[in-house]
């Protein structure tokens, strides 16, 4: 399989990128499912952790146990629609295509379908191909897995304000595992960079708290952080922190709204600055501002 592709790679050398393409367009329908299914499932456990609470006091709670029955049943089962709940058949679950063919509308219950799932398959389709056309194999592969664990953080932090933390706990410790197994020098720095990071926010919340404003930063948000630090040192997190509340400001302008989820400002940066370290092969010190000049 692999001299195929070596082959096709060099009678066309942008097959590589029509490859991504592909992939990526697959993976995008895949991360709709995994965008839709996972603030189910993160709500479905604090309805469970709150029936253990209330069970504890012997208060009578049947009814929303089948409520939270039915959604653990509704987020594990196969593909379908969201209007009706009948199952997609596999022919019509074609990225892209499906959406054009039905022109935008269900094929069970003719109702509409969200444009956002063809977008989400197009954007990964450009950006799994961006990557693959103009960085190197290794790293193109590195910043497109990135990137699909950032959006899937930012889709369900906009739409729960939550932050799945089996998906940072995986960005920070592949993190750990990068530097040790690539860049061992600069392992002990890292570590101390998270270390830090989750102390100041910390320290942040605890002055904050007595204040009645709540969290400075949420908890979600400083484990983000932390993998910002986990990937590209001290002085990417200390960029991503100042960076991160700018474009915070920027994203609640364009929505006119005061409040809205913290984490796809993080990803924003955090991902800007892993292309141009893994990317661009520039590393990311005090003096990053210079390259504008």
């Amino acid at each position: 399989m692999h001299q195929i592709i070596f082959n096709l790679y060099q009678i066309n050398p942008f097959f590589i990128s029509y490859l991504a393409i592909l992939v990526g367009v697959c993976v995008g329908s895949y991360i709709n499912v995994v965008c839709y299914r996972t603030p189910i499932k993160l709500k479905s456990e604090l309805i469970n952790s709150s029936f253990e609470v209330l069970e504890y006091f012997n208060i009578k709670i049947n009814k929303h146990k089948e409520l939270s029955s039915e959604t653990n049943q509704i987020s594990d089962k196969r593909s379908y629609c969201p209007r009706c709940n009948k199952p997609i058949p596999f022919y019509l679950n074609i990225p892209v295509l499906s959406w054009l063919f039905l022109k935008g509308k269900s094929a069970c219950c003719h109702q509409k379908i969200s444009v956002r799932y063809i977008l989400v398959e197009i954007i990964f389709a450009a950006v799994y191909g961006l990557m693959f056309t103009y960085f190197d194999f290794g790293n193109a592969a590195l910043l497109s897995i990135v990137f699909t664990f950032l959006f899937v953080i930012s889709s369900v932090d906009l739409k729960i304000e939550i932050i799945p933390d089996p998906l940072v706990y995986f960005l920070i410790w592949s993190g750990l595992i990068y530097h040790a197994a690539f860049d061992s020098a600069d392992m002990l720095a890292t570590l101390l960079s998270i270390v830090l990071c989750y102390f100041i926010i910390s320290a942040l919340n605890v002055i904050f708290r007595p204040l009645g404003k709540g969290d400075a930063i949420g908890m979600g948000d400083a484990k983000l952080f932390c993998a910002s630090a986990a990937w590209l040192g001290l002085f990417g997190l200390a960029w991503t922190f100042v960076f991160s509340p700018f474009v915070f400001f920027c994203f609640c302008m364009l929505q006119k709204r005061r409040r809205m989820a913290f984490g796809p400002s993080i990803s924003y940066i955090f991902m800007s600055l892993m292309i141009i370290k893994f990317g661009l092969g520039i590393e990311i010190n005090e003096n990053l501002l210079d390259l504008a000049y």
